[in-house]
């Protein structure tokens, strides 16, 4: 399993083995091509921005193939820290794309972490478009998705489970943010697999998370299957399966704050969806029986002003003091880590954000989780 280096000085002509310019790759379209990397293989990607439009043509991998983004620069001794932007804004940053950023192609087991992806418009794909074949077991933590329409979108044959991961991500756009198409068949229902949590979604204008099952009405079964933990959702809708209707693969969501105008969660039938412990600031339900835990509640996070007025103490998403949101979670299930990295409580927080505190020692300096150094506030 090798490890491999690309740069924003570097050259597709190199082995793309070593961190420096003279052996990094440029791009990485080169470490996801036909030329580049392998399964099980690690790609680092320094600080930067990427103006590709990368079509994923690599031997579909059978084991972890890690893409990471180095924001630290660990990886890239002379380099400074900063964001790593893949984006199809490829001209420049005012002309739109009419492309996806990452095409996955039908190639399974990639793991993305730590890179902003930017687009425009693209068939609900817009950052990440895995629609013209299956892909499974792909991951995707600490990346922030961001477009016009359609950030993210993953189809999957009949009964095959998409086992798709999305860990402490961000998504934001206009009319829709997360699509899974899954095919309709003559056989049993099955599980997606589908496991999101410490994200936040906000969609202006339409859906955080939609579930179809497009295909002939004739065909009666589908997936459904999945978790949702300690998400936000901010926008017209939060979470939606317009499914053929199975309850016997519900689909859980636990620990997450809905703002919505419209609806916070629909289900194709009544019992498809399991939901509790959650805060619903307004948007309604549609065959979803409210769980016993679960409440309607005031506005509960804090949207950055806590730093914004100088006080230093809360990040966006973090709850407000004294809210009903702190330690009114379930465990059974919940993340690890919230959206920043910190470990949720025993009893955890509602909500993408555990209730700490953010240190300011050194002079209002901030911790990033999974740095080593420090940031300027």
């Amino acid at each position: 399993m090798a490890t491999y280096y690309v740069r924003t000085d570097g050259s597709d002509t190199n082995t793309g083995t070593g961190a420096g310019t003279t052996a990094a790759w440029k791009t990485i379209g080169k470490a996801l091509g036909s030329a580049g990397s392998a399964s099980g293989d690690t790609v680092w990607i320094a600080p930067g921005k990427y103006r590709e439009v990368i079509t994923v043509n690599m031997p579909s991998a059978t084991a972890e193939t890690f893409v990471k983004g180095d924001p630290t620069a660990s990886q890239f001794p002379g380099v400074s820290a900063g964001e790593i932007i893949l984006t199809s804004y490829t001209t420049d940053d005012n002309t739109h794309p009419t492309t996806t950023v990452v095409s996955m192609n039908g190639r399974d087991y990639l793991s993305f972490s730590d890179i902003t992806f930017l687009s425009y418009d693209y068939a609900f794909g817009a950052c990440i478009n895995a629609g013209t074949a299956t892909s499974t077991n792909c991951k995707f933590t600490r990346c922030a998705l961001i477009s016009f329409t359609g950030t993210m979108r993953f189809d999957n044959a009949f009964g095959v489970s998409l086992n798709l991961t999305l860990d402490r991500c961000v998504f934001f756009s206009f009319s829709n943010c997360v699509r899974v198409n899954n095919a309709r068949g003559t056989g049993s229902n099955y599980s997606t697999g589908i496991s999101i949590k410490s994200c936040i979604f906000m969609c202006i204008a339409d859906y955080g998370y939609f579930q179809d099952s497009p295909g002939s009405t004739s065909l009666l079964n589908g997936g459904v299957g999945g978790d949702i933990y300690n998400c936000v959702f901010l926008g017209q809708r939060g979470i939606i399966l317009n499914q053929v209707g199975d309850t016997a693969n519900k689909f859980n969501i636990r620990n997450t704050i809905f703002h919505n105008q419209f609806e916070a969660m629909r289900a194709y039938v009544s019992g498809e969806i399991s939901e509790d412990y959650n805060r619903l600031v307004s948007g309604s339900r549609t065959n979803v029986t409210a769980g016993t835990n679960s409440k309607v509640s005031a506005p509960a996070i804090d949207l950055g002003m806590n730093w914004a007025m100088g006080i230093k103490t809360r990040l966006f998403g973090y709850p407000h003091i004294a809210n009903s949101i702190i330690a009114s979670g379930t465990s059974s299930g919940a993340p690890t880590l919230d959206f920043y990295g910190n470990t949720f409580a025993g009893t955890p927080s509602i909500g993408a954000v555990e209730n700490v505190t953010v240190s300011t020692s050194g002079g209002g300096l901030l911790v990033h989780p999974g740095m080593t150094g420090r940031i300027s506030g």
